[in-house]
């Protein structure tokens, strides 16, 4: 009833007079409004928990359904009023499926026929989604996976019957990459080769399964496979980060061009995905696709992906930060962009901005590192060093006060900075504590050169380009 009388609500419900038969299908192919699919998301969670699900899992669900999935400047969303109901009545099915099968009171006979619905249903979105909502299954991919891989990696069980309903969602291809993804972050490029290979082999649409492949493959410094793979992975899924960001660091341009030659004779690939009923994301490489801005993607099904490359980017930036800060720390932002956690990179991005006198930056960029990590004294120190670049006596000693508080290492600093007559010398003062305590930098296992050289060279770099900041503002 509950479902029933959602899709009536949001006019999904297909009409049953014969004379209305194509206006419900035109009406079917439209694209639901931002207002229709949060309302139907959140009719959606309270579903679910009436069904057992537990309130923490289903709220995860459905946030990242509601938060991936941007908006059109018309206010639509990537998803037609058929495949969203399609997507509700699978999702009423299968917690009803995953309720009954726990109740001993429930015949068999009935648990066996709701199994059968549910997975007809289950197929029945797939297949719709796949052709008319690629983005949208995208994202009810990523949601699922996400809410798995946060219970298994968080050391916790599922709660109520969550273990069911989020266990066998997706195919059992993102089983695999799940796996890999896991082997990858231990070290074990060889186990996450072969369980991409066993993803592909169940289903050769699977992006996610190639870039998982693409990112091992990198790491072992196979860079021909490596781009080839990540290749493969951008014509499933143009504009993936990471298999731009593996074709980057590989030297090879991901522009329209260069990508369009690279992949020349490969485009049957999504195609045969097609042929076989499987979800792909389609699209055509270009413009368009490469400027998706990351910020509104579903989370990453293979993180360790991400932070191995955005280790790489990290890395590559110290060794940079002599000849050019600036590029630096673009290759600091890609690293954050692939991996936000990245505390290093973090770190290295205030240091730099600090030190070539962009202190409005180097603020904000501890201010984020501050957001993640409240008691990240380095940043309190990165802050403490950006408000003494703008004069800020009083929020120099405070930044510094609460860096001292976490970390005492940094209560000589604080007691020489209370010595300090005028404001504007006490930037001297930090940069000549920046020069004995660098933030550390993630080893590179691809680099021609040990760190210790990438680092005293990124560290010459910026002691040069502070002392030219210094005389710069001294002469004005």
């Amino acid at each position: 009833m509950l479902r029933a009388l959602l899709l009536a609500g949001l006019g999904l419900l297909p009409s049953s007079a014969p004379a209305e038969g194509k206006a419900a299908a035109q009406n079917g192919a439209q694209e639901l409004t931002a207002e229709q699919y949060h309302a139907g998301l959140r009719t959606l969670r309270g579903y679910l928990q009436k069904r057992g699900e537990d309130t923490e899992t289903a709220e995860r669900f459905i946030s990242v359904m509601a938060t991936s999935l941007p908006a059109s400047e018309t206010h639509r969303v990537p998803v037609t009023h058929d495949v969203f109901a399609a997507f509700l009545r699978y999702q009423a099915a299968w917690a009803r499926k995953t309720r009954d099968s726990k109740n001993p009171k429930v015949a068999p006979a009935r648990r066996q026929e709701e199994a059968a619905r549910a997975a007809e249903l289950k197929e029945r979105f797939r297949t719709m989604a796949s052709v008319s909502s690629p983005v949208f299954y995208r994202v009810f991919q990523a949601a699922v996976r996400d809410v798995r891989r946060a219970s298994r990696r968080g050391g916790r069980e599922y709660a109520g019957n969550s273990a069911v309903f989020f266990g066998d969602q997706v195919d059992n291809s993102y089983s695999h990459v799940d796996a890999g993804d896991v082997a990858l972050e231990n070290g074990d490029t060889a186990g996450a080769i072969a369980e991409a290979d066993k993803a592909l082999a169940e289903n050769p649409a699977n992006a996610d399964a190639y870039v998982l492949r693409a990112g091992a493959e990198y790491e072992r410094r196979d860079d021909a496979s490596a781009v080839k793979d990540a290749q493969s992975a951008l014509l499933l899924d143009p504009g993936n980060p990471q298999a731009q960001a593996i074709l980057s660091l590989s030297g090879v341009d991901a522009g329209r061009a260069a990508l369009a030659k690279a992949v020349a004779g490969g485009a049957s690939l999504a195609d045969d995905g097609r042929r076989q009923g499987l979800p792909t994301l389609g699209g055509t490489i270009g413009e368009e696709a490469a400027g998706d801005p990351v910020a509104s993607r579903p989370p990453s099904p293979t993180p360790a992906v991400g932070a191995l490359l955005s280790a790489e980017y990290t890395s590559r930036a110290v060794g940079a930060a002599k000849a050019d800060a600036r590029s630096s720390i673009d290759q600091l932002d890609r690293a954050l962009t692939l991996n936000p956690r990245n505390a290093s990179a973090r770190s290295w991005r205030s240091a730099i901005l600090n030190r070539i006198g962009d202190y409005a930056s180097a603020r904000a960029s501890a201010d984020l590192s501050l957001k993640g990590n409240p008691d990240d004294a380095s940043a309190y120190f990165d802050k403490a060093y950006a408000l003494a670049g703008e004069r800020d006596a009083a929020g120099t000693l405070d930044a510094l006060n609460r860096a001292a508080r976490i970390d005492r290492a940094y209560q000589p600093l604080l007691d020489k900075a209370l010595q300090i007559p005028k404001p504007e010398d006490m930037e001297l003062v930090f940069g000549e504590w920046a020069a004995s305590h660098q933030p550390e930098a993630p080893p590179s296992r691809r680099s021609g050169y040990p760190l210790p050289l990438l680092a005293l060279g990124g560290i010459g770099g910026l002691l040069a380009l502070g002392g030219v900041a210094q005389l710069f503002r001294k002469g004005r």
